[in-house]
């Protein structure tokens, strides 16, 4: 009687089967490039590409690490989407492409888990580099600074959550893509480009904060503000969170019926 796999054990393969890539370090080496540069400087009063203003309430200590940490995690979106698309297609595309999801359907797994094993393994891993990377760069940067640090620290847990945010969007687009468009090629390609466009659109940040990379920046300065309560922050991710959730579960349709054709 053959084993039947849980999903600690899917997911498991499928983490060890992405880590075994060797272009895994070059990610690795990119994002911890964008992420922790040996001194970025930036003016105060400025956030990101888009030249949002940052809010008078702030001090001009604020002001700098918001501008510094806003900007670094929309560089950051560029790096994350290379990856994401990069581990999704060959998570996905390619291995429909050569037949191999065929062959572990021939064992008692799971669709389900399946594709939640293949969804979740490049996310912990681009969220574990990512992690590591921003916490990096605050002990680098900062931890010397002794003026600085407490707002570095304060603002963590919102640059950690826009990350994230961005990550998830970064990934569901990328995981609908690979399984509506065939071949490994295409489908890298076509994620990439579509991907591309809210990076290199300059949207007020007041007027459409839904899209990564400017959700990021915005909901950096939304939470750290004082003035802001809950229901602002949740007005700017749960449209994006729901466009994500709405994605992906298009994506597990799709999974489970091109098993059927392929």
């Amino acid at each position: 009687m053959a084993k039947k796999f849980s999903f600690k054990d899917l997911l498991l393969w499928e983490v060890k089967n992405l880590t075994r890539f060797p272009f895994l370090e070059i990610i690795i080496g990119i994002t911890a490039y964008s992420v922790i540069p040996p001194a970025l400087k930036r003016p105060p009063l400025i956030s990101g590409p888009y030249l949002a203003p940052i809010p008078l309430e702030f001090s001009r200590l604020d002001s700098y690490i918001l501008g510094g940490f806003s900007s670094r995690i929309t560089l950051c979106y560029l790096v994350q989407t290379i990856a994401a698309t990069l581990l999704i297609s060959l998570t996905f595309s390619y291995e429909m492409e050569r037949g191999f999801l065929k062959l572990y359907l021939s064992y008692p797994i799971d669709r389900r888990w399946m594709f939640l094993a293949k969804l979740l393994s490049p996310i912990l891993i681009l969220t574990a580099i990512g992690i590591l990377s921003i916490i990096a760069a605050i002990l680098i940067e900062f931890l010397p600074i002794v003026d600085l640090f407490p707002y570095v620290m304060k603002a963590l847990p919102s640059i950690l959550l826009a990350f994230l945010i961005q990550l998830i969007f970064i990934v569901s687009v990328s995981t609908s893509i690979s399984l509506l468009i065939r071949g490994l090629g295409p489908s890298l390609m076509l994620s990439l480009v579509i991907l591309y466009v809210p990076y290199t659109t300059p949207i007020p940040c007041d007027k459409f904060p839904y899209v990564p990379p400017l959700l990021s920046e915005c909901l950096i300065l939304e939470i750290l503000s004082p003035l802001t309560a809950m229901q602002k922050v949740l007005s700017i991710t749960l449209p994006c969170i729901g466009f994500c959730l709405i994605l992906l579960w298009n994506s597990y349709l799709h999974f489970t019926r091109r098993l059927e054709i392929t």
